[in-house]
């Protein structure tokens, strides 16, 4: 028996997966199996709830007949769900061990089910259910104490040898990874969806026995079978997100053509496309993709994808045995670097760079059978009340030691940073018609795509055109323009009042912005300081504040850009030191050939010869500096 949710529209289709996860709270060996980024292979997510049999294991030796009893529960049509530890694979590549330690939970658990519910995309389709909006009562949680479990000075010790490992001749790339320890107390279901929202991956999972909570956000597909075809997407290569949309696609240029990036990826991909070569039928295992990027909250990686034809009568004890783990999140040779991995690391890795995922036959979930398991990076398990999440890297002979230790740490940005719930806004003026309309939606569609946010360009210009019937003839308006993540617009209409005559004044800020934050290159709701800062201003009669960074460089002020005229040109300071691209900011570089962008600072300011402030809604206006520092 089975359950099919359909939705045409994939924000309302996370709302219904989204309004389930309420109903967990109280519930246990289930397996919830999600995806929150969409493409074209992956569009379903499935929940399993009261399993007819519970399949653990708890030692390496029992893994054959684990197997043996998954196959006869497929074959009884029952789909089979759950997780295997990295340390199974000490099992099929048998070695031996420098340590001999596992995990205090089982090497692997799966959940029997009958009944599932499963949620499909379908953009021919609309939503069959709506979700309810029950929200169950007290799910809050709390994390305290994360700390990494290496120190930077044991890290780059252990650098040290695995890169006299690849001098030897031992290895050519070892994936040596660490720990994030925590204290938790509270809703594993409220975690689960705080991270949910941060992290929109293909591959979630969330998972609850009677020993443990696994919470998975991984985006890097292990394998994927359907019939007798297998692919699959080893991840390797990482950088950090840019500040801008024009940023990020010098990021991601870099990073396809980053040397070092892309050695790392091509050994994981002959890695596994030996592995996938073992059960596949000859001339078959071919590379479908080389070197694709793709986008994350912060950061990018860099994939390839591998493709074969099964043998038949392949069992999944067979599959398991050829590619298990992941050669990713090894090394290559992938033996030697599970020995040299086992020797350095100072725990068991457990479920981290394990898999997680299920076991369908023919005619349960489609025609084919099916089976898809993630690598399960980004991965938190939970034990009563400690808490812990791996973090890694491919390490090379010209790996840097210093930078590895901080991509280890920027991964698990998303659950060391807050949730951030912001929209992006525009203001436009209206005067006879919506002046630079066609720069305020480039702007709006580049930081939509920047965050990840639904935009429809021909919707707001409706709405526009609509809102455009209740103006008066002679007046001048602004309209404010908001766009949250679900592709929602709100729009607000102000009468603009005349100007005053007579001088306008500017004060400095002493507080400075730091160039690094993202939120300074993008106008959204997100804008607490300034917000502050433009009251302080105007309760003291000031028309703006002039910020700087943290390099003692002008930047912006709270509402306007800043101009400065000195022996008859214009200068403006560049985006790079940390300020939003004002749509009239653009508009004055374009129409006034003495304008340039220039990096300023105070003194500049003060030996102007003029200075503008301008924005989208006041234009340009000529303004005078008091050397008047405000704080908050």
């Amino acid at each position: 028996m089975g359950k099919i949710i359909r939705c045409g529209d994939k924000i309302k289709l996370l709302k219904i997966q989204a309004s389930y996860l309420n109903d967990l709270e109280s519930k246990v060996n289930f397996v919830f199996l999600e995806t929150t980024k969409f493409d074209d292979e992956n569009l379903r997510s499935i929940l399993l709830v009261e399993p007819v049999e519970i399949l653990s294991i708890k030692k390496l030796d029992e893994i054959p007949e684990l197997f043996e009893k998954i196959e006869k529960h497929l074959a009884s049509s029952h789909i089979v769900a759950g997780y295997f530890a990295y340390e199974c694979g000490y099992h099929f590549d048998k070695f031996k061990l420098k340590n001999q330690y596992l995990p205090d939970y089982s090497l692997a658990w799966f959940g029997v089910y009958d009944d599932f519910i499963l949620f499909e995309l379908d953009h021919s389709m609309e939503a069959v259910e709506e979700p309810n909006e029950f929200e169950s009562e007290n799910l809050c949680y709390k994390l305290e104490n994360l700390k990494f479990n290496l120190a930077r000075e044991d890290y780059v010790e252990k650098i040290s040898k695995i890169k006299n490992y690849i001098i030897a001749g031992d290895t050519y790339q070892i994936n040596f990874t660490g720990k994030f320890k925590f204290d938790f107390d509270g809703s594993v279901i409220a975690l689960y969806k705080s991270l949910r929202e941060k992290q929109k991956v293909s591959y979630s999972a969330l998972i609850k026995t009677d020993e443990i909570s696994v919470l998975s956000f991984s985006p890097e597909l292990f394998f994927r079978i359907s019939g007798d075809k297998i692919i699959t997407k080893p991840m390797k290569g990482t950088i950090k997100r840019g500040r801008t949309l024009e940023e990020d696609k010098k990021m991601i240029e870099w990073l396809k053509n980053d040397e070092k990036s892309r050695a790392e990826n091509l050994m994981i991909v002959d890695l596994m496309r030996n592995d996938i070569g073992k059960i596949s039928v000859i001339g078959t295992v071919k590379v479908s993709k080389l070197f694709e990027v793709e986008k994350y909250k912060t950061l990018f990686q860099m994939t390839s994808t591998i493709e074969g034809k099964l043998w038949d009568n392949l069992t999944y004890y067979d599959v398991f045995k050829a590619i298990f783990p992941s050669g990713s999140v090894t090394g290559a040779p992938k033996i030697r670097s599970m020995e040299i991995i086992n020797e350095l690391e100072n725990e068991p890795r457990g479920i981290y760079t394990g898999a997680i995922g299920f076991f369908a036959p023919a005619n349960k979930l489609s025609t084919k059978r099916e089976a898809v398991f993630n690598v399960s990076i980004r991965t938190i398990v939970i034990k009563e009340n400690r808490g812990e999440m791996g973090s890694g890297g491919g390490i090379v002979y010209d790996s840097d030691p210093d930078s590895e230790y901080e991509e280890c740490l920027l991964k698990a940005k998303f659950l060391t940073e807050p949730s951030e719930k912001f929209e992006i806004i525009e203001s436009i003026l209206w005067d006879v018609k919506y002046n630079l309309l066609d720069k305020h939606i480039k702007r709006m569609s580049e930081s939509a795509e920047y965050f990840d946010f639904n935009f429809d360009a021909q919707s707001l210009i409706s709405l526009l055109k609509e809102l455009e019937l209740s103006f008066e003839a002679g007046k001048k308006y602004k309209v404010r323009v908001s766009l949250n993540s679900e592709g929602r617009f709100k729009l607000e209409k102000f009468t603009i009042e005349e100007d005053l005559k007579g001088d306008i004044f500017v004060a400095i800020s002493s507080v400075r912005t730091n160039s690094s934050d993202i939120f300074l290159y993008h106008k959204t709701t997100k804008r607490e300081l300034y917000d502050r800062m433009f009251e302080k201003a105007k309760s003291e009669g000031f028309a703006d504040v002039i910020f700087m960074n943290e390099k003692g460089q002008i930047t912006e002020g709270s509402i306007s850009n800043i101009f400065i005229k000195k022996n008859g040109k214009l200068f403006t300071p560049p985006v790079e030191c940390g300020l939003l691209n004002g749509v009239y900011r653009q508009h004055i570089l374009e129409t006034h050939r003495e304008a340039e962008e220039k990096v300023l600072y105070l003194n500049d300011l003060l030996e102007a010869d003029e200075i503008y402030i301008c924005n989208a809604i006041r234009g340009k206006r000529r303004c005078i500096l008091k050397p008047v520092y405000l704080a908050i």
